[in-house]
């Protein structure tokens, strides 16, 4: 058993002064924070990507209700040597990595292909082989680093509950390796003395930090009544080292609580060199743990004294320390034995239910437990934010899982339960890992708002996948498109609400002539979080029709030339479909009498009317219009007058300029009217033909080819 000891409150001067002005910044209204890896601003308010700050200045003038975005980069608490320094996330602030800088939304951001880490190693002499600034064991670690990574300081009367956020990083570098709190928490210590110390903690990896005591990674600490009950979701701990609790040590001083939740979570090579708990140490010193796993993987952890997984110490003094751990669709597999260390059996207990595990831990009560090898996978990126280990062929724990205690995905993002071991059945699968080897299907349709003819560019489509897909390769170039509209057609994507992954703008530009568009995805463009192929996309209508050309009058059924009475009506006939809405007022409407401009020559002989758009002028005349009807199968209109004609010269305009359209909001001819002029003769204008002349008269008439005759 390991003597354990009680702890003064005591923060480091720099953190406390940080602290201090953070909470003075509180009365800030809520607003986005932004922070870049190199040429930020160290002040300001940083609350824009082009006015984006240092990470610490970001953090600095956060308040709680901030959201805190962060571009994909390396980050380090300091650009000195003092490893006293730490990224201090204020209470109630929700720091998110992932982003490439230029995102408006947060569904937007892509963690895995934006890889954002913050990094302890101050004076940039870890080995770094690889390139990839991120040290993968303690080994790595070299030179002067800092003592806590992150810290989260929950004891100064604002506490550290979930609505304080970290997600979308990798934490990596942290070396506590000082006195007093600075020998735990590499990575990051989370202080609830007191008070409370409850952070939400996801889409995270904490890689190649270390600890001289205990919590390489993480160090969990409260007493004096506080509490700390972080919860992680979707966390890889690999290559973490410490004494006691390689990767996480959760300590519960006199009378405090603590109840971490941890689900869809995978520790790999983690260890405990001079104690237990190779993954995580257990302490409860006059205080009450109850911690929770749900779909978590251990394997690969070793531990000195016991508990290659797991490692408890219930301090039986006065109070008792107790400690009520339970597992839930677990696996322990790999770990130093045995997976599960009590130290005081009597105050320390376990229940394991639907867990994979080579045998019922001593002190542990087992139900439903699976003693056959899981067949796991190495960790590696199996898809997702974060580093998985996979189910292998004939694994144990496929689809023997409860399906009423996991989650709806797994750690990587795919969806729970699946059909693992093709019986036909779905059930979930036991461990971070979901086995999923069903294709992504998709369809693409005309956006809901998008309409259909339409003269303007882009075009919108939507894509709709049934699950998540990784959004960071979906581009324009997945996207096929087809049609008779010519041009170099392009497609940019958006991802749109709800932002999940599964919903995507695709906006088609490029048309350079009518026609039509067509949108399509081929199989095989993009994968989901599983890294599976989507199958290609399905449609109800992917093809919107492009149309840039206006109509024109194709023909009239006026003529020249009239002996009165003139025509009580006429007809016009259109190129194409031209708009005609319930109704007769809308503007455009085919149908509506304004469209129709009928105007006679006044006592000046001439036309002083130009257009529909300039009116009627000086002494022309305008002839009602009592009506008209649009027979959408020729493409004609019948304009009804308020009766026949009397004697006069007439013209008319149909109406361009004011102006009927087409479906795709085209105006007639371009925006310019159609005219037509024509003239009523009186009797007494046509000169006594007799009967042959009239009869040559009525063929002229007949043929429209007759000239006014005058006296």
């Amino acid at each position: 058993m390991k003597t354990l000891r009680r702890r003064s409150l005591a923060v480091g001067t720099s953190l406390a002064l940080a602290a201090f002005s953070l909470l003075a910044a509180q009365a800030a209204s809520a607003t986005t924070r932004y922070a870049i890896p190199s040429g930020g601003a160290t002040s300001g308010s940083c609350a824009s990507w082009g006015s984006a700050c240092t990470l610490q200045t970001a953090l600095g003038v956060a308040a709680s209700g901030d959201e805190v975005w962060v571009e994909a980069g390396v980050y380090k608490p300091t650009t000195t040597m003092d490893v006293t320094i730490s990224f201090a996330v204020p209470p109630g602030v929700a720091v998110y990595g992932g982003f490439a800088g230029t995102e408006t939304l947060l569904g937007e951001r892509d963690p895995g292909a934006n890889v954002t880490i913050l990094s302890g190693d101050i004076d940039g002499d870890d080995t770094n082989s690889d390139g990839n600034h991120i040290d993968e064991t303690t080994a790595d670690i070299q030179g002067a680093n800092s003592y806590h990574v992150v810290y989260l300081d929950g004891t100064g009367g604002t506490p550290i509950t979930a609505t304080t956020v970290l997600d979308g990083f990798t934490v990596t570098g942290g070396e506590a390796n000082g006195g007093f709190p600075d020998y735990d928490g590499g990575g990051l210590y989370c202080d609830g003395s007191g008070f409370e110390c409850s952070p939400t903690l996801s889409d995270l990896t904490f890689s190649g930090n270390s600890a001289t005591d205990e919590g390489g990674a993480i160090a969990n600490y409260t007493t004096n009544d506080g509490t700390i009950s972080p919860s992680f979701t979707n966390v890889t701990f690999s290559g973490n080292s410490a004494s006691y609790g390689g990767a996480i040590s959760n300590y519960v001083g006199a009378q405090a609580t603590s109840s971490p939740s941890f689900t869809n979570v995978t520790f790999s090579g983690n260890s405990a060199g001079g104690g237990g708990g190779g993954a995580i140490s257990i302490y409860s010193d006059g205080g009450t743990s109850s911690p929770s796993f749900t779909n978590v993987t251990f394997s690969g952890n070793s531990a000195s004294l016991g508990g290659g997984a797991i490692y408890t110490d219930a301090y039986p003094g006065s109070p008792p320390g107790t400690i009520t751990a339970s597992l839930a669709n677990a696996i322990l597999w790999g770990d130093s034995a045995p997976e599960i260390e009590f130290a005081i059996p009597t105050a320390a207990t376990a229940t394991l239910d639907h867990s994979v595990v080579a045998s019922c831990p001593t002190g542990a009560s087992c139900t439903n437990l699976v003693t056959a090898d899981p067949n796991l996978g190495p960790l590696q990126d199996n898809g997702g934010d974060t580093e998985t280990m996979a189910l292998g062929a004939m694994s144990s724990a496929i689809d023997a899982g409860d399906d009423g205690s996991c989650p709806a995905t797994d750690q990587r993002g795919a969806p729970r339960p699946q059909d693992g071991d093709g019986d036909n059945v779905a059930h979930c699968d036991i461990g971070a890992y979901e086995v999923d080897t069903t294709a992504p299907t998709v369809t693409v349709e005309q956006a809901a708002s998008q309409a259909d003819p339409t003269a303007t560019s882009p075009i919108h489509f939507t894509a709709t996948f049934s699950e998540a897909i990784d959004t960071g390769s979906f581009t324009g170039s997945d996207v096929t498109l087809g049609g008779t509209a010519t041009g170099t057609l392009a497609a940019t994507i958006t991802q749109v609400a709800p932002n999940d992954g599964t919903t995507f703008d695709l906006a088609v530009s490029g048309m350079t002539a009518s026609g039509t568009v067509i949108a399509s995805i081929a199989a095989d463009q993009l994968t989901d979080v599983a890294l599976n192929g989507n199958a290609a996309s399905t449609s109800t209508d992917n093809t919107v029709t492009y149309d840039i050309a206006g109509p024109a009058v194709v023909a009239t059924s006026l003529q020249p030339t009239y002996v009165a009475p003139g025509p009580p009506s006429f007809t016009v006939t259109f190129s194409e479909p031209v708009v005609n809405p319930r109704g007769t007022s809308d503007p455009n409407d085919v149908t509506n009498p304004a469209n129709y401009l009928l105007v006679e020559a006044g006592t000046n002989g001439t036309f002083d009317t130009t257009s529909c758009l300039g009116g009627v002028v000086t002494d022309d005349a305008q002839v009602p219009v009592a009506g008209v009807i649009y027979d959408s199968m020729s493409l004609t209109a019948t304009v009804s007058l308020g009766g026949p004609l009397p004697a006069g010269t007439y013209r008319l305009f149909v109406c361009g300029t004011t102006s009927i359209t087409d479906p795709a909001g085209n105006k007639l001819n371009g925006g310019t009217d159609s005219t037509f002029d024509f003239a009523v003769l009186a009797i007494t204008e046509v000169p006594a033909l007799g009967p042959a002349g009239l009869a040559l008269l009525a063929l002229l008439l007949a043929a429209g080819a007759l000239v006014l005759l005058r006296h």
